[in-house]
């Protein structure tokens, strides 16, 4: 950070949903990165669940890719949890429309990049295996839906990527 601001360039500093919760080292790492971002006069946003590129597996990666991947390798999607939880999820390609519009206004505040619509993840897992033919197998765990305040939208931008749409395109580039 103190490179950055010597350079007196623009710059946009990633941030997340969960800055708004101070009991996790994620949570307080990525409020200090806000901070210190404000400070020094950068902008920063909080970007939401983003799917759309395939990501490696492991035990904490992304469940839209897992999901995705689970199904066109076993025509299975074994959850962990009861699928109960809701999570909001963005297009990567929105994700970088956003990002353009922050940095090119000089975006200051608190703003998130999100779809703004709550989802159960085991909605998700149906919608995916409506589109691959896979069939969805719920965990027992109960998982849980962090309440997390939305504090504001990137002026001038507004998702466009529908979920299916999102969906059918991510499972066309696992394909490919």
């Amino acid at each position: 950070m103190p490179q950055i601001e010597k350079s007196k360039k623009p710059f946009l500093f990633i941030s997340s949903q969960l800055a708004e919760e101070c009991d996790t080292v994620y949570g307080v790492t990525k409020r200090l990165g806000e901070v210190w971002t404000n400070l020094i006069g950068g902008v920063f946003i909080r970007q939401w669940n983003v799917y759309g590129p395939k990501e490696e597996g492991g035990v904490r990666s992304h469940v839209v890719s897992d999901f995705v991947e689970q199904a066109l390798k076993t025509k299975e999607i074994k959850m962990m949890t009861t699928g109960e939880e809701r999570r909001q999820f963005i297009h990567i390609d929105d994700v970088c429309k956003a990002w353009h519009c922050a940095i090119e206004s000089n975006l200051k505040g608190t703003h998130d990049i999100t779809s703004f619509e709550w989802i159960k993840i085991i909605d998700i897992a149906n919608i995916i295996a409506s589109l691959t033919g896979a069939k969805v197998i719920p965990g027992n765990i109960i998982g849980s839906t962090p309440i997390t305040p939305i504090r504001g939208k990137v002026p001038g931008w507004t998702p466009t990527v529908k979920l299916i749409d999102g969906l059918r395109k991510m499972i066309n580039d696992f394909n490919n």
